[in-house]
């Protein structure tokens, strides 16, 4: 019978040669085809899992008759020998092939991710053919759960969520405007008022973690939202049809600006987004995770140079 809880956590020299049989009946839930892939007998098997159980003090399995299904204890043991497997294939890749390669699994959202993260990846691929990328699409707080147990690498994203297992850095700033599309009343009008503005309908997303409009528009401000959406992106195709006002991030305007398609109106109480940029510490893919936030720090930087020369010409202002 397995006690309730170990008196003292056991020493891990102690039941590593456990855990291999243990990581085996758990991915397969099924002691002869786990013990067929070891190559030992099921009887043996199931003796190193008692003996592992017995060091722990506690069960990580429920067993019902010839059934056996991992429990709660069993599956955070599992999910943290899979954290610690990623780990020391990212060194012993790093060992035979340095510097960035294999798989970087990378979380990041909406326009952050069209216009500052992908771009940066395509970059790094581009220098480091062995390098396969992998990219997830959440917001902050789903994002650090994932990073926090090593299901992902690296995530960007617009809210500073803190997390006690993770480092969470402002990397940029993203700036947003107001503009509407070829065929909307504002289109050809000069000297528009924010009065004006506030009478025409938005398009608008949902909510983000701290409860804010994801498009940064000011909570103290009431807009007519004709249309909602989820995916931040669609703001610009809602834009472009003429339909509907959108606040949109520059670097996603600039250049349906530049090519007369949208044209950006005199709303100046906007104010940035900061976007950052999260990772694990003291782990093997810290290295990794700090290249691609730099790659994404000079993607920031080089839209930032863009943007300023835009903002110095006739587009930026419009017809006047």
């Amino acid at each position: 019978m397995v006690s309730s809880m170990a008196e003292s956590p056991p020493r891990l020299d102690l039941i590593w040669n456990w855990l291999p049989p243990f990581r085996a009946v758990a991915e397969t839930e099924h002691l002869p085809t786990a013990a067929k892939q070891l190559n030992v007998t099921a009887s043996a098997l199931s003796r190193s899992v008692r003996l592992l159980e017995d060091a722990l003090g506690q069960q990580l399995f429920h067993r019902v008759g010839r059934t056996i299904v991992l429990n709660a204890a069993g599956r955070r043991l599992l999910e943290a020998m899979a954290a610690c497997n990623r780990t020391l294939d990212a060194t012993l890749t790093d060992l035979v092939r340095p510097g960035l390669n294999g798989e970087l699994r990378l979380a990041s959202v909406g326009v952050l991710t069209h216009g500052y993260v992908l771009p940066a990846i395509l970059k790094l691929v581009d220098d480091n053919p062995v390098l396969i990328p992998s990219l997830e699409n959440h917001l902050a707080s789903a994002a650090n759960e994932r990073l926090a147990k090593g299901a992902i690498d690296a995530a960007f994203y617009y809210d500073a969520i803190q997390h006690p297992d993770l480092r969470i850095e402002p990397i940029g700033q993203s700036f947003n405007s107001v503009y509407c599309g070829v065929g909307h009343p504002l289109f050809e009008r000069a000297d528009i008022d924010e009065t004006e503005i506030l009478q025409h309908p938005f398009t608008a997303p949902h909510l983000g973690d701290r409860q804010l409009p994801m498009d940064g528009w000011p909570v103290d401000i009431p807009r007519t939202v004709g249309l909602r959406i989820t995916l931040l992106v669609t703001n610009l195709e809602v834009a472009l049809s003429g339909q509907f006002l959108a606040v949109l991030p520059d670097v996603t305007a600039a250049d349906a600006l530049e090519a007369g398609r949208l044209r950006r109106l005199p709303f100046e109480r906007l104010r940035p987004q900061t976007l950052y940029a999260a990772r694990r510490s003291g782990d093997s893919t810290e290295l990794a995770a700090e290249q691609v936030i730099a790659a994404v720090k000079d993607r920031i930087e080089a839209v930032d140079a863009r943007l300023n020369g835009i903002r110095s010409g006739p587009l930026w202002a419009g017809p006047r």
